[in-house]
């Protein structure tokens, strides 16, 4: 899978990755991980189903999605499924490459 850069740092997708293996000192192993420690440190295990729900949950509740339901209907709504689907309905390509993606994110 191929990432394109974007038009700034601060939007970059390239950028956000290359400074998470700098903070995390990833040499090898999980991208992914949970931080620990306050925010101070990057654990060497991968992130688990739960602690990616927390993560949507948390950054849906911030970014105040879905405002109108209120904070417990928003916290319902939200979770690591919201990233697949959310992918798979704003994707501008032809839904068998859609379908191929998510399919592979399913096997690994």
């Amino acid at each position: 899978m191929e990432v394109g850069r974007g038009s700034s740092d601060a939007t970059c997708p390239v950028v956000a990755i290359e400074t998470w293996i700098k903070f995390g000192k990833i040499a090898k192993g999980p991208l992914f991980r949970r931080v620990t420690g306050k925010g101070k440190d990057v654990g060497p295990d991968r992130l688990n189903d739960r602690q990616v729900a927390r993560l949507v949950k948390a950054a849906a509740l911030a970014a105040g999605v879905r405002s109108d339901l209120g904070e417990a209907g928003r916290a319902e709504k939200f979770s690591g499924h919201s990233l697949r689907a959310g992918l798979a309905s704003s994707a501008e390509v032809d839904e068998r490459y859609v379908q191929k993606q998510l399919d592979m994110c399913l096997l690994k």
